[in-house]
C-alpha cells in the first residue's frame, strides 16, 4: 500500500507541475503582451508629442509672420488715408464756403472716419 500511496502522491505532483507550468507560459505570455502594448502606445505617445511641438513651432512662426505683416499694413493705411482725410476737410471746408450745406461731404467724411476706427478696434493692440 506503501507503494499505491507514493504512486498517486507522484501523480499528483506530476498534474500539479503541469497545471502551474501551463499557468506560468500563460502568465508570461501575458505579461509580454502588455508589455509589448506598452512600447506601442509609448512610440505613439512619442510621436504624438514631435507632431504636436512641431505644430506649436509652425503656429508661432506664423503668428510672428502675421504681427510682421500686421505693423507695414497699419502703416500703410495710415499714409494712406492722411491725404484722404486732409482731401476730405479741404472739400468740406470748400463745400461750407460755397454752398452752406455741404451735408453729403460731410457724411462721407464720417463714414471714412468710421470705417477707419472699426478697423483699428479689430487690431489686437493698436499703437495709436
Amino acid at each position: 500500500m506503501a507503494a499505491e500511496e507514493v504512486s498517486q502522491t507522484v501523480d499528483h505532483y506530476k498534474t500539479e507541475i503541469e497545471r502551474l507550468t501551463k499557468e506560468l507560459t500563460e502568465t508570461t505570455h501575458e505579461k509580454i503582451q502588455a508589455a509589448e502594448y506598452g512600447l506601442v502606445v509609448l512610440e505613439e505617445k512619442l510621436t504624438l508629442k514631435q507632431q504636436y511641438d512641431e505644430l506649436e513651432a509652425e503656429y508661432d512662426s506664423l503668428k510672428q509672420e502675421l504681427e510682421q505683416l500686421k505693423e507695414p499694413s497699419l502703416a500703410l493705411l495710415i499714409h494712406s488715408l492722411i491725404p484722404l482725410l486732409s482731401s476730405c476737410h479741404s472739400t468740406y471746408l470748400s463745400a461750407t464756403l460755397l454752398h452752406g450745406k455741404p451735408t453729403y461731404i460731410l457724411k462721407v467724411f464720417q463714414n471714412i472716419l468710421f470705417i477707419f476706427s472699426t478697423w483699428l478696434t479689430c487690431l489686437p493692440c493698436s499703437p495709436l
